[in-house]
């Protein structure tokens, strides 16, 4: 099904990954590491640094509902 989806042939997925689970904590850690920097940069900017906790809190669970759905449409696609 994620062949299908993306376009790409099972063996070249299992090629990269060994399980669909590889797969989603790679995607997962991938999307991360691209979020972290902007959430930073958005942050470093708030004062005090009580809201700047709280707006990191937010926006973190903001961003892993957002993951979560895409990774859930990637997988049942």
């Amino acid at each position: 099904m994620l062949g299908q989806a993306t376009g790409v042939a099972k063996g070249s997925f299992y090629h990269h990954f060994r399980q669909l689970t590889e797969f989603k904590a790679e995607f997962t850690a991938h999307l991360y590491n691209r979020g972290v920097g902007k959430f930073l940069s958005q942050l470093v900017h708030i004062e005090p640094p009580q809201k700047r906790l709280s707006g990191l809190a937010e926006r973190t669970s903001d961003h892993y509902r957002r993951m979560t759905r895409l990774l859930n449409r990637i997988t049942q696609a």
